[in-house]
């Protein structure tokens, strides 16, 4: 059970190459950060979430979902940025709001798996990361999330 955990939490990474190729690269989100739209703010708050910085990234995120509570991607990324600061409550929260807009990605099921895992859910992780791989069969962090 250790090295189940040990082996989810450190994959954990892994999951901003999957949030990096939902947006694209930190240097492009930047270059088109000036307004304050729900979408700015949301290429804002991913860069935030990619350079480890996850206090500022959940305010600039909560604003984005603010000015537009169906935008997966903000909800995503601070439900990202939550469970590294270990809201996991609040974390599952923004991915259960993400299923009620629509369905959930690969990346969503690992991530939820991720924050069962924190959590000591381990049968619920299990469960989350083989629904990621019904999507996605070749994903690795799912893959790696499921060895005990």
């Amino acid at each position: 059970m250790k090295k189940f955990v040990a082996i989810a939490v450190e994959i954990v990474s892994a999951f901003a190459f999957v949030l990096s190729c939902t947006v694209g690269s930190a240097s492009a989100a930047l270059s088109v950060v000036s307004a304050n739209t729900s979408d700015a703010l949301t290429r804002r708050g991913y860069v935030l979430v990619q350079s480890g910085t996850f206090k500022p990234a959940v305010a600039v995120l909560k604003n984005a979902v603010q000015l537009n509570p169906n935008d997966v991607n903000a909800r995503r990324y601070l439900s990202y940025a939550l469970m590294q600061l270990g809201d996991y409550i609040n974390a599952e929260g923004q991915l259960k709001a993400i299923s009620k807009i629509g369905t959930l990605t690969a990346a969503d099921y690992y991530l939820s798996g991720s924050i069962n895992v924190r959590m000591g859910n381990n049968d619920r992780a299990l469960q989350e990361y083989r629904s990621a791989l019904q999507l996605e069969p070749e994903m690795p962090a799912a893959r790696v999330g499921i060895i005990e």
